[in-house]
């Protein structure tokens, strides 16, 4: 029954967002729904979190206000309104001048303007005082290979893999990586961890599937078209990548 509410609640904020900013509490909510769910929808977060910020931010709480300087700081970035962007960071940096959190945010700037050597020199000074920051690591590994630096980072995030095993988007990441590399037998190890944390998902089938078929032996070729399958009866539509990749095993 609380999944169930959980569910109505969420349709219901969604289907409110094509009238637009209505009021401090409904944009709080929008926005709040937009970060929990992971839905990448910049426009969304600006089109409620500015007026929040300039009209209606004494109605908010603290915590409330800062949340939303932070989210559409992220927005900004998306959609590369550097002048917004760096309005947001302002304000939270004075707010807050010692927080590992919004230097974090400062790197991403950085990383932003094209400044990667600036953000590395702050991600690594973030990671001196607290060693154990998940995030900054991820987004070193991140900047390395923005540099070209494709060993570097691999070698980055298989440390931080060896400690944290669970996490779905470094594997999808250093996968990524090894099909760049032309690496495919690891492009393939790391596509059955994410089938491990995630075997309901049909583009990690479809994906395992392709990398089998560029490894091309009779064996792979044999798994591939199996996954291929399973990625087609999870998503049987809109799913035209799998199918292709169906025929293309069968004319194997």
């Amino acid at each position: 029954f609380v999944a169930a509410q959980s569910d109505m609640s969420s349709s219901a904020v969604m289907a409110t967002v094509d009238k637009g900013f209505q009021d401090p509490r409904h944009a709080v909510r929008v926005i709040a729904h937009l970060k929990r769910n992971r839905m990448r929808r910049p426009d969304l977060v600006i089109t409620f979190g500015k007026p929040l910020l300039d009209k209606y931010s004494s109605s908010l709480s603290a915590a409330e206000v800062y949340n939303v300087y932070e989210e559409v700081f992220l927005a900004a970035l998306d959609l590369g309104d550097e002048r917004l962007a760096e309005a947001c960071l302002t304000t939270l940096r004075q707010r807050f001048p010692t927080s590992k959190r919004v230097a974090c945010l400062r790197a991403l700037s950085l990383e932003a303007q094209g400044e990667l050597q600036e953000a590395t020199n702050l991600y690594n000074s973030v990671l001196e005082e607290d060693p154990a920051n998940t995030h900054v690591m991820k987004r070193l590994a991140h900047v390395r290979a923005t540099q070209g630096n494709m060993t570097g980072a691999v070698q980055l995030l298989v440390t931080y893999l060896e400690t944290h095993s669970g996490d779905g988007e470094a594997w999808l990441e250093l996968a990524k990586l090894y099909v760049d590399l032309a690496q495919y037998t690891l492009a393939a190890f790391c596509f059955e961890e994410l089938l491990l944390i995630s075997p309901r998902n049909p583009v990690f089938h479809c994906k395992y599937a392709e990398v089998l078929y560029t490894i091309g032996g009779p064996a792979e070729i044999k798994t591939a078209r199996k996954y291929f399958a399973h990625s087609l009866n999870m998503c049987p539509q809109n799913n035209a990548r799998a199918l292709y990749g169906l025929i293309m095993v069968r004319a194997s």
